[in-house]
């Protein structure tokens, strides 16, 4: 059930099972505050168990089984049998690769995620890793799970992006929508600025044919700790090794983020944004529904955005929005305000 009463959300979180289980109030803020969610990392009890607690508290909740396709992900399950996996090969986070040549591994994939979504707290799958060409057995691997669930379950992923070639479309003729990340970044022969704007305009394309848009306004991943300063990511000096939330720089990055997302929003389009989703850090890190502006009424898009140059602009019922893509620059008018 989708409204524009205020900012549509969804929330991409998860949590070292070793660091200790998701408190009450974890779990009370991720089904409040959000309408949608992926979660795997744990044994299937685990995720069931996560989809059961929030559920309980939001019966709407769409909870998504996550699906890693390239890297065997998470805890241990049963049925998987080593000898699956590609010898000296790991994927992302180091974690060892699929051997994807196999029928077996394959067929094990897919029936996995479809027993897991015969669950009834559980509401489809999110596929990730899965930038591949059409023709390989990694990508008949995943549109054949698609095709494997039934019509009222999720087939959502990590599709849709403007650096590869056609941005991936074709996966649209079988999947219910996409997960867009990286949205800045792209060939080095693009011209400035043209990643955003292809990847606005391939989230608009999603929209106009029905599909569920997640969009990741987070523009950095900043966990907690103590690191060696020389060791800190240039993207996170100022978010590490700091004894309390960061709030200007938080604030401008939200600003930049929604700004861009309020230019792609159509129904069915979810914005997320944290600086890190683990939840083992401190709320502000992970858990963004204390910001001021998630809770201004939003009211349904006025028409579509309008372009000068690489300035964008739109309004909506209760918002008019402006941002410059030269030069980050972004203004709000709320009506609330």
């Amino acid at each position: 059930e989708f409204s524009w009463e205020f900012v549509p959300r969804w929330i991409s979180f998860r949590k070292n099972p070793n660091k200790g289980p998701f408190t009450e109030e974890d779990i009370h803020s991720i089904a409040s505050n959000n309408h949608i969610s992926w979660f795997g990392l744990g044994k299937p009890e685990d995720v069931i168990q996560m989809a059961e607690s929030i559920k309980v508290i939001n019966p709407k909740y769409k909870m998504l089984l996550y699906w890693n396709s390239e890297s065997y992900w998470g805890s241990d399950i049963d049925t998987f049998q080593e000898e699956w996996l590609e010898p000296d090969v790991v994927g992302t986070g180091n974690r060892p690769s699929y051997d994807h040549s196999i029928p077996e591994m394959r067929s094990w994939w897919i029936q996995h995620a479809v027993e897991m979504d015969q669950n009834t707290v559980i509401d489809g799958v999110f596929a990730d890793n899965t930038r591949e060409p059409a023709e390989t057995d990694k990508s008949q691997m995943i549109q054949l799970l698609a095709e494997s669930l039934p019509d009222n379950s999720l087939k959502m992923g990590n599709f849709l992006r403007q650096r590869d070639a056609n941005g991936n479309r074709w996966r649209m003729n079988y999947e219910d929508g996409s997960y867009f990340e990286n949205q800045h970044g792209g060939p080095v022969n693009q011209p400035e600025h043209e990643s955003i704007i292809v990847s606005m305009q391939l989230a608009r394309e999603a929209s106009w044919k029905r599909k569920l848009v997640m969009w990741n306004g987070s523009r950095r991943n900043c966990g907690c700790g103590n690191i060696p300063p020389s060791k800190i990511p240039a993207t996170c000096v100022g978010f590490m090794n700091v004894n309390e939330a960061p709030e200007q720089k938080i604030l401008d990055d939200l600003n930049l983020s929604l700004a861009e997302y309020f230019m792609v929003a159509e129904e069915f389009s979810y914005f997320s944004f944290n600086i890190s989703p683990d939840a083992s850090c401190e709320r502000w890190r992970w858990d963004s529904s204390d910001l001021p502006q998630f809770s201004k009424p939003l009211g349904r898009p006025l028409g579509p955005p309008l372009q000068i140059g690489n300035t964008f602009t739109r309004h909506f019922e209760h918002l008019s929005v402006k941002v410059n893509l030269d030069t980050s620059e972004t203004t709000f008018y709320w009506e609330s305000e």
